[in-house]
């Protein structure tokens, strides 16, 4: 499986080899590579994500080997070569796409993945005892489950990107520079967690660290002991609605944090002042940014504590309505009444009247469904989030409240609504 954003903005990448065993792409695997030309899936692969490969401007060429594959994200410009009756042609034929019968073109016996030029991999084994592969500018870690079948705990680097997913609970470590991707760290900007937890250490002193992502919304709950204690160049993290507690000095020495967004009123927070801080004022850390929570949230309460700024984010008024429609007008406007008259005869001429048509065109994406799957829903939310951390392109609105910012406010608004839809 290539996971949820697994080689999202790679701008050099050119070409790959996918594997016989691949079974899935996920949602935006290859999102955002401009110069990749031609994709080969295969036979075994049954799912293609939403977007998978959303923004590859270059990409002409797309082989689906399984006839029975579900087709959910291929660009327009692309030709799909597939075996008729497959769901790959009625995917093409569902949105007016090229589509060749790949039994009449040269790829019938030939895969692309056969000529692309084969990377050694190397194995290692990091500093905690899990394995690493490094696969030319990508470096694979995990651990070998006891059945010895596959790995979980796993993560991926490439580029400046460290993904991952596969997780139930990340392993707690006990001091900084001991988890696997540690050795890495001067080079990691932006972080995608994919599981349900952020182990004790794990990212402690990345000080090039300026994005974090947080997918599994629903299920991650927990921060550990200074996972984020010294990363830098770290702005703003928005802890989720399931979300229930932050390590002591989880986010402590973070010098460019401004922001910290707890979406749940429960979500406790361990130790003191320093768990999340940002500057020393007389020795003593202290944290001169925001902390948004709800007024009878424990965040509230920490803020209180310490002297913090503290904002109640259901306390901001929202602009909530849905997109105006765009009006189309057109206007007849009349012509002069003439009048003739003659010494037995008058006669008048009256033209037709004035008419003004109004006609109401709908959007075609409705504010607030950023993925364009037709609903507003979590995966919007998650794509705003995405999109504040600068790590996410699009060319609609993601102003959601109207306040002609995109910030955490519109993440918020979005989430009041979409916990109102799901009440009902």
């Amino acid at each position: 499986m290539i996971g949820t954003y697994g080689f999202k903005n790679c701008p050099e990448l050119e070409k790959i080899s996918l594997p016989s065993t691949l079974t899935m792409i996920g949602y935006q695997a290859f999102s955002d590579c401009p110069k990749l030309q031609v994709v080969d899936i295969p036979e075994k692969v049954n799912t293609l994500g939403v977007d998978s490969f959303s923004y590859c401007t270059s990409l002409k060429e797309i082989i689906i080997r399984n006839p029975k594959c579900e087709v959910r994200g291929i660009p327009s410009a692309c030709t799909i070569y597939g075996y008729k009756d497959s769901t790959a042609e009625e995917f093409a034929k569902k949105y007016e796409m090229k589509f060749v019968d790949i039994t009449t073109s040269s790829y019938a016996d030939t895969s692309i993945n056969d000529s692309v030029k084969k990377v050694p991999v190397i194995e290692s084994t990091a500093v905690d005892g899990s394995t690493v592969l490094e696969c030319g500018d990508i470096i694979f870690g995990g651990i070998y489950n006891k059945e010895g079948d596959y790995y979980d705990q796993c993560w991926y680097l490439f580029g400046n990107k460290l993904v991952l997913y596969d997780h139930e609970r990340m392993n707690d470590w006990i001091a900084a520079d001991q988890s696997p991707f540690s050795f890495y760290k001067s080079r990691i900007t932006d972080i995608v967690i994919d599981c349900y937890s952020v182990g004790a250490y794990a990212f402690t002193g990345f000080t090039n660290l300026k994005n974090v992502t947080i997918l599994s919304a629903y299920d991650f709950d927990s921060i550990g002991e200074s996972a984020f204690e010294g990363c830098t160049d770290l702005e703003t993290i928005i802890l989720p609605s399931h979300f229930t507690n932050i390590g002591k000095n989880a986010f402590k020495g973070c010098s460019s944090l401004k922001q910290v967004t707890l979406l749940n009123v429960a979500t406790k927070i361990d130790g003191d002042g320093a768990t999340i801080s940002n500057k020393l004022v007389d020795g003593k850390p202290v944290f001169t940014g925001t902390i948004y929570g709800t007024k009878t949230s424990k965040a509230r309460d920490y803020a209180e504590k310490y002297g913090y700024n503290f904002v109640d984010y259901t306390d901001i008024v929202y602009t909530t309505t849905t997109a105006e429609k765009p009006v189309v007008t057109t206007t007849t406007t009349a012509k002069p009444t003439t009048t003739t008259t003659k010494p037995e005869t008058t006669t008048t001429t009256t033209e037709a009247a004035a008419t003004t048509t109004t006609t109401s065109v709908d959007p075609a994406t409705a504010k607030g469904d950023l993925n364009h799957d037709g609903e507003t829903n979590v995966a919007d939310l998650v794509f705003c989030q995405r999109y504040v951390l600068g790590i996410e392109k699009t060319t609609y609105n993601c102003d959601y409240n109207g306040d002609g910012v995109v910030d955490v406010f519109d993440i918020i608004a979005m989430r009041k609504l979409i916990l109102q839809n799901m009440s009902k």
